[in-house]
């Protein structure tokens, strides 16, 4: 199975070329020297073989999960113990999101992959939670919670043609339903970042650049942001004027975009032509991480994942151990003890194998 068969079913990639380049090191000695004393070194931690992790969600040290990709199976760490913890019945999970150890939702697709499917973990096991479909089916791509009586997923509808509308579902705490989102030529969501109940960020892409909506509390409406032939697969917010987005653009670096409450600019990051960053993790301004691939393993050609730490002034490439032949990373997530998990897929000689990466920072 090439990577390319696992996230979101890589409907968000149609933009992607064809991934083959070297990674370019030309760095002077004396800044070398400075990044690597501030990297923070990554280990392989144990886990169970899941095939891939796509998600990872938190609401404390001790309340940790990880979802697969590919199938409904999710690992949860309660501060002793690493379980696999069998979900309900559906071929893939997109995202998970944890708001207590009784209350975590997660989106992805049924086993008739055409539709989309919403579970819920009580605290004792996963359920399924009826939720809308549409005439020729729908995605769900990332699910955000903003409280226990309001939480997100974000996704896309499709008409008898194939061709996408943006889609975002609201659970009011008793019943999930599709709102009303502006029109938009083959818009698809695969993010969402919550702010406040009036001030949530959601992106993806369109037909030909990246697409990013923002709900003021009333309405939802289009921001313009920058990105032809790109896509958003991940949003973070600090604050109203300080939000993060990472993604993917045909002929350019991996794609970080920040909105400083007046509009979205491209910032510069370390990574090379047609890399990809997959997600997001924020802890304060200075204290941003970014995972994804560099071209090299985005194009099967093997490499470690690419791992990015923004410091308030710039992104930083950070190192990261190779395991078999080479890595993605799909998810990270920061703890309040300073640690720092990575996942994704490393790939073995019979398919994908999921690893999970561990680091605290600055050590």
């Amino acid at each position: 199975m090439t990577r390319f068969a696992l996230k979101h079913g890589f409907r968000a990639f149609r933009c992607w070329p064809l991934l083959a380049a070297g990674l370019l090191l030309s760095i002077a000695l004396g800044a070398h020297a400075q990044e690597l004393a501030d990297q923070t070194a990554f280990k392989f931690l144990q886990v169970p073989d899941i095939g891939a992790i796509g998600s990872l969600s938190a609401d404390s040290d001790h309340d940790i999960w990880a979802t697969g990709v590919l199938e409904s199976v999710a690992l949860h760490f309660d501060g002793k113990r690493l379980s696999r913890i069998p979900m309900a019945a559906g071929s893939r999970i997109s995202k998970v999101a944890a708001l207590s150890p009784t209350n975590v939702w997660a989106v992805g697709q049924q086993t008739q992959a055409s539709l989309s499917q919403i579970q819920h973990f009580d605290g004792r096991q996963w359920t399924v939670v009826p939720s809308p479909h549409f005439a020729h089916g729908e995605v769900l791509n990332s699910v955000r919670a903003i409280s226990v009586n309001s939480v997100i997923a974000v996704g896309a509808a499709f008409d008898q043609d194939g061709n996408r509308t943006a889609l975002v579902e609201h659970f009011n705490g008793s019943t999930w339903r599709a709102v009303p989102v502006p029109p938009i030529d083959g818009g698809e969501l695969v993010d969402a970042a919550i702010v406040s109940p009036s001030d949530i960020w959601v992106v993806g892409f369109d037909s030909t650049s990246v697409l990013t909506l923002h709900f003021d509390g009333t309405q939802w409406k289009r921001i313009a942001a920058p990105g032809t032939g790109a896509a958003l697969h991940a949003v973070k917010a600090v604050s109203s004027n300080d939000v993060w987005a990472v993604g993917n653009e045909v002929g350019a670096k991996a794609l970080t975009e920040h909105w400083d409450g007046t509009a979205w600019t491209v910032v510069d990051n370390p990574s090379d032509v047609n890399s990809v960053l997959f997600d997001l993790s924020v802890i304060s301004p200075t204290d941003i991480w970014a995972v994804g691939c560099t071209v090299t393993a985005c194009g099967d050609a093997g490499g470690a994942p690419l791992i990015e730490h923004w410091d308030g002034t710039q992104w930083n490439s950070n190192s990261a151990p190779i395991e078999l032949g080479g890595e993605i990373g799909l998810s990270v997530l920061t703890l309040p003890s300073r640690q720092v998990l990575i996942g994704g897929f490393a790939f073995g000689t019979r398919g994908p194998v999921a690893y999970l990466l561990g680091g605290v920072e600055g050590k």
